[in-house]
């Protein structure tokens, strides 16, 4: 069976900082979304994008090599034994799809549609066979029904020729879950389409070097299936640890190792008998052990722990560890090394980060001098965010050469396209409803994460002179690009004036959305949906405090967001699995609830009592879960510090308190009569009403009295992220007032008080999804008000999320929690050196009606009900764009460009 594939084109773009070769497929993925109106800020410094290659957080990306543009999100590579091609697997959001790179023409000669994929590619070059890990199709993806393995849990399997452009289907080797395989773990559990279900989802493969073989790690089913090549229907499986995850097998095609993430082991399997011969620690549990290659002799494996940054080198004669080496950065916890090969002559481990945007190189005895073995020698900059790498001997003209794919290539920029507004549909209401879509939802339209197009880097293995280059270009582009040293007279600091520090975290909205009608600031009016109107507070705050026109979420969805906002941290078992999640193809969300999500550096609460630095969390739920949450991958030690986070927080019902949590959006389990509020409850509000406002105004008051008021108080406010048009609901306009009008109460009571001289306080969206923007998708619209903050000041210098909470760690005393955050650009700009801005602040009364009811005749108001708006991100910004569009402006208005999710994969 011919495999479904496009024949793309390609050109070639060379830049200054790197050869670069762009190829433009027909089908799969177009651009990023860039425009020269985005390229640049009114200082005429560039705004991040893939055309500047500025990144949110400052990197300005210089990759080394020739880079391949790829399709959406990929994060898996694989090459053949000659070097001649390179495959690689798009599992984003969006459509995913193998594509096979000529190495020798830097091009793509053959894209092969596929279902689903995790990432997972073994190539048997000797057989030219293919082994593709294959997952569920996305429910928005209906035209894609007749591919092979649309139900997932299964490996595609292809021929290919010397020709590119030949592949072609060949079977699906079915690795369903096994009998007693464990139950997903997802949150909430009522609200989980696949509560009480087993799941394989093989990840990463590999093959035997005689191709006889086949073992696939089961990420979902805490084992790994060993496929006999020769009868496919022998599959044998084996116990490992817990989400199991890379795997390898040596010389002699009957020792395998599987990794396993949650449990920080590598398990050895006898292939030939079908069983576990050893588990070996090669970290602590959840230290993320993911990639591993072993040696040519067999008797050696490398390991990656991706939450430890950390690689492990293991003898497998003995089955113990023999040395741990690190590739982490002195700054702070954060490289994340995800994948690692060796180089053809085995004298050196080349190490993909993640985190770090890098290669980092370690030297093996016996190839250099004795002082070098053993220790990372160099790092190669690559492309934004590498999630495999290669290596392939010299064959021909061509030297020996390492290859790597970047999951977010060079960048997103400004969304000017945006959706189809005329479209009632989107990816994340299809993957959270019941009712499935007659027709592809990615027709002439631009989205959310799938406007994250990779990057492959193809380059010769360096030379010492060549890596020394290399290095230096590393370490320049891992620091943000307006890095500056702290005033001497700056507020900003740990013992300063600022003793009490307040955190809003809010939900979804776009600097433009909000503040595109401020003339002071580089914003377009025509896509301000919520002006001064609905949002005097704000615009009363940004007009006194200073005005930030450059500040930028590092997430492209709030599951992203709220780590940072909460961690400074996306670990990469999140990134690597929210867009499977987001596209309805069945994966768990287990995100912030359960162990294996959290990062490594662990949450802002959990550093704040480490220091014994007093805090209060009303309503974060992304920071380690419940205690009554039943997870087989917590200790001891975890429960416990679970259960002091809870003792420092309010997260309302279920559990206990007033302030119910962001895992509700508007009412709790969707019951109209448990309304939920960001102010306080206004005249009328149904009875079991809760108050956002009203709950934080009684402790604050207690907290005042006993002179206790906390050096950390966070608080997340949920209602602008809005419920559509459903019909009894509040419209989106009155609950983004709703929010706004909590802003200004919450300010408005501590300015009040006799903390105020002493506080300051960062109002910031989690992310931009949920609107459009001229400069960038994920520029987001941020308040900071202190009497120390600037008067009237319009401040144009890039910041970001992490700047924020940099500028938060500094103020609390905290120290910093990961590699993002300890580099991130502080807010220096911001603040004065004395108190200039010290009247209190008074609050200004809507003009909204908070009270204002979606009816059945609302724009949209039928397709709102069928949403999964009850808790925060189940809707995606393409659906709930058009209904606030509309809900304001009327069902026939024009919607403009959308929020960070623009992507040119199905057309302008």
């Amino acid at each position: 069976m011919k495999a479904t594939t496009t024949r793309p084109t390609s050109r070639v773009i060379a830049t200054a900082a790197v050869a670069v070769l762009v190829v433009a497929a027909v089908v799969g993925c177009g651009g990023p979304g860039d425009s020269a109106q985005g390229d640049h800020t009114p200082t005429g410094a560039p705004a991040p994008g893939a055309t500047t290659a500025l990144q949110p957080n400052g990197r300005q990306l210089t990759p080394a090599g020739s880079l391949v543009e790829l399709g959406n999100y990929p994060t898996g590579g694989a090459v053949s034994d000659d070097g001649r091609w390179l495959w690689t697997v798009s599992a984003g959001l969006g459509a995913n799809d193998v594509r096979i790179v000529d190495t020798t023409s830097g091009t793509i000669c053959q894209v092969i549609e596929i279902p689903g994929a995790s990432g997972g590619i073994a190539l048997d070059s000797a057989h030219h066979m293919a082994y593709v890990s294959g997952l569920p199709l996305s429910r928005w993806l209906p035209s894609k029904k007749g591919l092979p393995g649309v139900a997932g849990d299964v490996v595609l399997v292809y021929r290919w020729t010397d020709t590119c452009g030949e592949a072609t289907f060949d079977r699906t080797i079915a690795v369903p879950p096994q009998k007693g395989a464990p139950i997903v773990q997802a949150y909430p559990p009522a609200r989980a389409g696949n509560a009480g279900q087993s799941l394989s989802w093989p990840q990463k493969l590999a093959v035997s070097p005689d191709g006889s073989r086949l073992v696939v790690p089961l990420n979902l089913a805490n084992s790994a299936a060993i496929v006999d090549l020769n009868d496919s229907s022998a599959v044998r499986y084996v116990s490992t640890g817990s989400y199991p995850f890379g795997a390898a097998i040596a010389a002699g095609n009957n020792v395998g190792v599987v990794t396993n993430e949650a449990a920080g082991t590598l398990s050895v399997l006898d292939l030939a008998a079908g069983t576990k011969v050893a588990d070996i620690a090669v970290g602590p549990p959840l230290s993320h052990p993911q990639g591993v290659v072993i040696n040519k002799a067999g008797d050696t494996a490398y390991v990656a722990l991706s939450a430890s940054d950390q690689v492990v080198v293991v003898d497998l004669t003995d089955l113990k560890v023999a040395r741990t080496i690190s590739v982490g950065r002195p700054e702070g916890l954060g490289t994340k090394p995800v994948s690692l090969a060796l180089t053809p002559d085995e004298s050196q481990v080349i190490v993909a980060e993640s985190g770090g945007d890098e290669l980092a190189v370690i030297a093996l005895p016996g190839a250099t001098a004795a002082p070098r073995d053993w220790t990372v020698i160099g790092r190669i900059p690559t492309a934004a965010q590498p999630q495999a790498v290669v290596t392939v001997g010299a064959h021909g003209p061509m030297p020996a050469r390492v290859m790597y794919v970047a999951a977010e290539g060079m960048g997103i920029g400004a969304n000017p396209k945006g959706t189809n507004p005329t479209l009632a549909s989107d990816p994340i209401f299809w993957a959270f409803t019941s009712v499935a879509p007659t027709t592809d939802i990615f027709n002439g339209f631009q989205y959310g994460g799938t406007m994250m197009t990779g990057q492959a880097g193809i380059l010769p293995i360096p030379t010492d002179v060549e890596l020394a280059a290399m290095t230096t270009g590393a370490g320049t582009q891992i620091v943000p690009s307006n890095a500056t040293q702290a005033p001497a007279d700056t507020v900003l600091r740990p013992g300063g004036p600022i003793k009490h520090v307040f955190f809003i975290v809010r939900e979804n909205r776009s600097y433009d959305q909000l503040l595109g009608d401020v003339a002071a600031g580089n914003g377009d009016p025509k896509l301000t949906v919520f002006g001064a109107a609905a949002t005097p507070n704000l615009h009363s705050l940004v007009s006194r405090f200073p005005l930030l026109d450059n500040t930028y979420a590092n997430s492209e969805a709030s599951i992203q967001g709220h780590y940072l906002t909460a961690a400074a941290s996306v670990p990469d078992y999140v990134s690597r699995n929210w867009v499977a999640q987001y596209a309805g193809r069945g994966r768990p969300n287990d995100f912030g609830t359960y162990a294996v999500s959290w990062p490594g550096n662990g949450f802002l609460f959990t550093q704040a009592q480490k220091q014994s630095i007093s805090y209060f969390n009303y309503g974060e739920g992304f920071v380690g879960g419940y205690s009554d949450v039943a997870d087989r991958d917590r200790t001891p030690a975890i429960a416990a510090q679970i259960k002091a986070v809870e003792a420092n927080s309010d997260l309302g019902p279920p559990a206990t308190g007033c302030y119910p949590s962001d895992m509700w959006i508007g009412v709790v389990e969707n019951n109209p009569n448990s309304e939920i509020f960001d102010s306080s409850l206004p005249a009328g509000a149904p009875a079991g009403s809760f108050s956002h406002v009203d709950c934080f105004r009684t402790r604050f008051a207690q907290q005042l009295a006993s002179g206790t008021v906390p050096t950390l108080s966070y608080l997340s406010l949920t209602s602008d992220h809005t419920r559509g048009t459903q019909p009894g609901f509040p419209t989106p306009t009155a609950m983004v007032a709703d929010s706004d009008l909590a802003i200004g109460q919450i300010i408005d009571t501590i300015s009040h008080s006799p903390i105020w001289s002493s506080s300051a306080i960062f109002v910031v969206e989690d992310d931009s999804q949920d609107g459009a923007d001229h400069v960038n998708a994920h520029r987001i619209p941020v308040a900071v008000v202190s009497p120390y903050a600037k008067q009237g000041a319009v401040v144009h210098t890039r910041y970001d999320l992490l700047s924020v909470v940099r500028s938060v760690e500094l103020l609390a005393g905290l120290e910093p929690l990961a590699l993002g955050d300890a580099l991130a650009v502080p807010m220096y700009d911001v603040f004065a050196p004395t108190a200039v801005n010290s009247a209190p602040v008074s609050v200004i009364a809507p003009t909204v009606d908070l009270l204002e009811r979606n009816t059945a005749a609302s724009p949209d108001a039928e397709w709102s009900t069928a949403l999964a708006l009850g808790s925060p991100d189940q809707v995606s910004q393409l659906a709930l764009d058009q209904i606030i569009w509309h809900s304001v402006h009327g069902a026939d208005a024009q919607a403009p460009p959308a929020g960070p999710g623009a992507s040119g994969e199905d057309g302008d």
